[in-house]
């Protein structure tokens, strides 16, 4: 199975991955050179500007993620006809939305990141989407929250994705543990 990692820039793709790997790791005894090289350089904070895949056999499947750094690279991997993954998992992080504040990176090069990788999503025909709200440690209000969520589910809707799980977390976190 192909699974897109896609969102803003910053919002926490690779994280989430290396979270997902780790918790496989622990649980199932699955490692790969992936949980046990990543993040080694600063392990508080990292941001991968280099595009990879990770492929892992779990309970006899094959799971193949691809992690990009900018909607350049996404757009990139789409020109491709045979790229066509079987789902995507959206990560947006809490504290900033859609767009969110500006940081080292130009907020050109971020602005509506989020919403193109999602058209790309909906005309490449990817039906399979999951949303994970990463970060939900650096926002403690619950109703800001609720509105983030409101947002959230418009944007989904607005390009075709209705009754998408959302699930809610702060993958570095998870990665500690």
């Amino acid at each position: 199975m192909n699974i897109l990692v896609c969102g803003n820039i910053d919002h926490g793709k690779t994280w989430t991955i290396y979270a997902l790997m780790k918790t496989l790791e622990r649980r199932f005894g699955i490692k790969n050179e992936y949980t046990e090289n990543a993040m080694t350089e600063d392990p508080d904070y990292m941001i991968n500007e280099h595009p990879f895949h990770l492929l892992f056999d779990f309970e006899g499947r094959k799971y193949h993620f691809f992690d990009f750094f900018n909607i350049k690279d996404y757009e990139i991997y789409f020109a491709d006809p045979e790229n066509i993954p079987d789902a995507a998992l959206f990560v947006i992080a809490a504290n900033e939305g859609f767009i969110g504040p500006g940081n080292a990176f130009s907020d050109r090069q971020r602005l509506g990141q989020g919403e193109r990788t999602l058209k790309l999503l909906r005309q490449k025909g990817i039906e399979k989407l999951v949303v994970y709200v990463n970060k939900v440690d650096l926002e403690d209000d619950e109703e800001l929250l609720e509105l983030f969520e409101f947002d959230l589910v418009d944007k989904l809707e607005e390009y075709g994705y209705s009754d998408v799980p959302i699930i809610y977390g702060a993958s570095k976190y998870a990665c500690h543990f």
